[in-house]
């Protein structure tokens, strides 16, 4: 039952049954127990306890305190004291859940680590500026997958750079994004400049087929535009290939042909196939028939036949679009195929040429996509850097090598997570042999890009000299500039972060108390943690830190009373800092506290208050529980009468009437005059209004005489004023017919009372009256409540005439017949109820 045996109230255990009763008793070794300076004493032997009245010297011990002091963890070595005894919390016991928050004597939780910390300058430079540092070495915005892949083919850049473009055109766009990929000093490049020319929309997630061929019909169109023949037919040669089909009529056997041209071969994927595979069946002979057949021009009708497709020449480079994604005909969406497909670092493709040949090609780039959706995802692109033979995945801003034989970005970072001592058994192949038979796999692979074998030299691009050329290499001198300017910046930061660090360094390295005989000055715990925290904000401050230069305010205006001394409740959320440490700082002139408050700055007038506060909730609790028990027992009979108001207000456990800091003896008592007129009436009688007075029983009224002394109420046979009586009974009768008459009219009107104000269906044939609403709300009210409110005397529509007594809404328009404010629409026949009412 009594609160002062909850983990919170510990300093507070004193007080109750068997300790102190009365805050005069109260000593000095209560006050230090109250402040976390010593044990508190046992209730038993309280009267006996040690450290007399207030003002006497308290006792030195600091046996078993619920608040040790804690070693200092940031103290140097050689100076760090060894605390012995019970009185030091050893470093198992002193915890960040018990001690921050809990212990004024421990300072081991406030950010020390952070400045001691080896990157403790990067932690600190960038909660200010290495947001803005970074924005100057990247742009947000990233470079589609596929354009990356054409960045790598030197054969494709070496066009590009060779084109000549006029800037005003604003066709130089993709020249720009390989010279800022080729030459630029920045780490991301964002090509929104391009992305506008092609007139796609940067909020939508672009396909990579769709892209790609969009991309390349608006660089063949532009390169049409050049002199160079090698640049006009640039596409054509390096991406074109073809293939023709061969329909063999079944009825006559005539054979017909037709050329095609492709920049792209589009395979269907099977489960574990391998790219081979998928060849073969884009080239197997297709059966013609039913809805299908042919017409042979021969035949001159629809007729069976078989079709079969011969490729004629292959590209120099072979995109291959597999179909990832696939109709459902089941949900009639397109979804997600996850079947594995297999394919080789190198491949033989002379088979699918007539006469057959060696025609080797080499994977030089593979397109994936992420996700689990035909509607979402990221596409990541793998490329073989030509010059240094490397595989790197390219994944945003996140370029790394990468050397496995799976290419599912999901799975690649799980298999970086593992230990690298474990032997990779999925490594590409190095020799043509092994290439010809090392399969790669993928499940998210969305394109293949390889590129045929020559003996030639690969070509080293060189950019031409030109506006575009120009622009990076002035972007690149500007990077430069910033970046120095950034580097003197971070120096100046370094400066002011080393100084910041230092002075607090040395507070926190000696600002701890090691016994109760050492000075020491308390400080508000959030002050300490403002103080101790690196800047959050980097607009509040600049590289030359000049929050450094102000005078520091400590704050001590949550722990300190009314009496400007250390407030008892608020003691808890205080630190206790070494004097000497603390005078140190205060001499300085960077702090300045307001309010110092020590040792000697416990507040004798609060801790009593406290105590009586508390005193008071405990008996005061114990007499409720005591009360509502005995009252409601059946075996003793009504004894006295009580005001129910007063009787109500004191059975809450804070009652509204309680004195400030008051006992339980200094509440209102049942029989003051504020209350005694609910039980007795000017007759000093029994008051014949029962809903002001509540019997009780003689066992309740013993728990409220021994918590108020004797107290005189009338007794439960005690008869009622007849006078008052004879009073009450004709408001009694008229109460009962003003009742009846409510009730009688709400039944009559029920449909109009549940209705509403307003009849949106009117019925043809059917008359209508309007009701002002100030009758309808008064009249409302009376039919509810009945006693409590006044009936209507006449049905007054005056509200809704004007001074001409003609009506100031016209029906026919919509605002009037709508508004429900002023009037309200009633049938004729209710209208007539009124009026008879």
């Amino acid at each position: 039952m009594a609160p002062f045996g909850h983990k919170f109230d510990k300093r507070w255990r004193f007080l109750g049954p068997g300790g102190v009763l009365d805050v005069n008793n109260l000593t000095e070794a209560h006050l230090r127990a109250v402040y976390g300076l010593e044990h508190c004493p046992s209730k038993e032997n309280d009267q006996n306890s040690p450290g007399g009245v207030w003002g006497e010297s308290a006792r030195p011990e600091n046996q078993n305190r619920l608040y040790p002091y804690c070693n200092n963890r940031y103290a140097p070595q050689e100076t760090s004291p060894i605390l012995t005894g019970s009185s030091h919390a050893s470093n198992k016991a002193c915890t960040l859940a018990k001690c921050k928050e809990g212990n004024p004597h421990c300072l081991n939780y406030f950010g020390q680590a952070q400045w001691e910390s080896e990157d403790a300058f990067e932690t600190y430079y960038g909660a200010r500026f290495k947001e803005a540092s970074e924005e100057l070495v990247k742009r947000p915005r990233e470079i589609p997958a596929g354009m990356k892949v054409w960045f790598h083919d030197m054969v494709f850049r070496k066009c590009i750079y060779q084109c000549q473009f006029a800037s005003e055109a604003g066709k130089n766009m993709l020249q720009q994004v390989f010279l800022y990929l080729d030459l630029g000093s920045r780490t991301v490049y964002n090509p929104l400049a391009l992305v506008k020319s092609l007139n796609l929309d940067t909020s939508m997630q672009q396909d990579a087929q769709e892209f790609c061929n969009l991309f390349l019909a608006k660089i063949d169109s532009q390169l049409q535009l050049q002199e160079d023949p090698f640049l006009r037919d640039f596409v054509k040669n390096q991406f074109q290939g073809r293939y023709s089909y061969h329909t063999t009529c079944g009825h006559c056997k005539k054979l017909s042909t037709r050329e095609c041209t492709f920049y792209e071969l589009m395979l269907n994927i099977r489960d574990n196939n391998t790219l081979m595979d998928s060849l073969e069946d884009f080239i197997e002979p297709e059966e013609l028939k039913g809805a299908d057949q042919y017409f042979c021009s021969a035949c001159a009708s629809l007729q069976d036949a078989s079709r079969a497709i011969k490729f004629e020449a292959l590209p120099e480079v072979l995109n291959i679009q597999l179909m990832r994604f696939v109709y459902d005909s089941s949900t009639w969406t397109k979804k997600k195929s996850k079947d594995v497909l297999r394919f080789p670092e190198t491949i033989d493709l002379g088979e699918l040429l007539e006469p057959k040949q060696s025609v080797l090609y080499d994977l030089s780039a593979v397109l994936v996509h992420s996700g689990p959706s035909a509607y979402s995802g990221h596409f990541v692109a793998y490329v073989m850097d030509p010059k240094s033979k490397k595989w790197f995945m390219l994944n945003d801003e996140d370029v790394r090598e990468f050397s496995s034989a799976n290419f599912d970005p999901e799975e690649l970072i799980e298999s970086m997570g593992k230990s690298d001592s474990k032997k990779d058994s999925s490594k590409m192949a190095s020799s043509d042999s092994e290439k010809l038979l090392n399969m790669l796999s993928s499940k998210n692979a969305y394109m293949l890009i390889y590129s045929k074998r020559k003996i030639d030299a690969i070509p080293q691009p060189t950019p031409s000299p030109g506006e575009s050329l120009r622009s990076v290499l002035e972007d690149n001198e500007s990077l430069e500039k910033d970046l120095q300017k950034i580097a003197k910046e971070k120096e100046e930061v370094r400066s002011s972060f080393n100084a910041a660090r230092d002075e607090r360094r040395h507070l926190y390295r000696q600002w701890e108390v090691t016994d109760d005989q050492q000075g020491g000055c308390y400080i508000a715990r959030e002050t300490l943690e403002e103080y101790m925290q690196f800047p959050k904000d980097p607009a509040e401050t600049g590289p030359e830190d000049k929050a450094s230069q102000e005078t520091i305010i400590i704050d001590n205006s949550s722990i300190t009373c009314k009496h400007q001394k250390l407030c008892p409740l608020g003691f808890s959320k205080s630190k206790l800092v070494n004097e000497n440490a603390m005078n140190v700082f205060l001499n300085s002139g960077r702090f300045k506290m307001e309010t110092t408050l020590t040792r000697t700055d416990f507040c004798e007038v609060c801790t009593k208050n406290v105590c009586r506060d508390k005193l008071y909730s405990f008996f005061h609790r114990k007499d409720i529980e005591e009360f509502e028990r005995k009252a409601k027992s059946v075996r003793s009979p009504g004894h006295a009468w009580v005001s129910r108001s007063w009787l109500s207000e004191w059975l809450k456990v804070t009652p509204l009437f309680r004195l400030e800091h008051g006992s339980v003896q200094d509440d209102p008592k049942p029989t003051s005059r504020e209350f005694l007129s609910d039980i007795l009436c000017p007759h000093e009688m029994l008051n014949a209004d029962k809903t002001r007075r509540r019997l009780i029983n003689k066992s309740a009224f013993s728990v409220l005489e021994k918590a108020f002394g004797e107290l005189s109420l009338p007794g439960g046979d005690s008869v009622e004023c007849t006078v008052c009586l004879d009073e009450k009974k004709p408001k009694v009768d008229n109460r009962k017919d003003v009742a009846s008459r409510a009730a009688s009219e709400k039944t009559e009107l029920a449909d109009m009372l549940m209705r509403g104000p307003r009849i949106w269906q009117m019925e043809d044939g059917v008359r209508y009256c309007i009701v002002s609403q100030v009758f309808m709300k008064k009249w409302t009210s009376f039919v509810k409540r009945p006693l409590a409110n006044d009936r209507p005397d006449a049905l007054d529509n005056a509200t809704l005439l004007c001074p001409h007594d003609l009506f100031l809404f016209d029906m026919n328009n919509k605002v009037d017949f709508e508004n429900q404010d002023d009037i309200c629409i009633i049938k004729e026949e209710e209208w007539g109820h009124l009026l008879a009412l």
